[in-house]
């Protein structure tokens, strides 16, 4: 397969089928690793069909395909949000304690690495 999308929609109950073999570099944080892109048909009413397929075009995604790994993408970031803010929460309930100045240093030190390795893999 080449790096082109291809898009297929079929006459059976309204369906689209979407294959896709160029890498999506644009989701580095939830689709890195194994870009390697697959097909999945799914059923869809007519009218939801041709939302999508709007919906692709007026948001500038080259494809429907591309405009469903956006949603998937949109959602998967609401999700680790939401995570992240149960934590928040769940920190903030917790028993405190002032911390000390090693503590604060090492804390800065692991969170310098953690941004410096991030750098470099941008």
């Amino acid at each position: 397969m080449g790096g082109a999308a291809a898009l297929e929609f079929s006459r059976r109950p309204p369906s689209l089928l979407v294959t896709d073999s160029s890498p999506q570099a644009g989701y580095p944080s939830l689709m890195s690793g194994n870009n390697d892109l697959t097909s999945m048909t799914v059923s869809l009413p007519v009218t939801q069909k041709e939302y999508v397929k709007a919906q692709a075009t007026t948001s500038g995604c080259s494809t429907p395909s591309e405009y469903i790994r956006r949603l998937i993408h949109a959602d998967q970031r609401a999700r680790e949000l939401e995570d992240l803010e149960r934590k928040i929460l769940e920190g903030l309930a917790s028993p405190t304690r002032e911390m000390t100045s090693d503590e604060w240093q090492d804390l800065r030190s692991t969170l310098r690495k953690k941004l410096t390795k991030r750098r470099k893999a941008q």
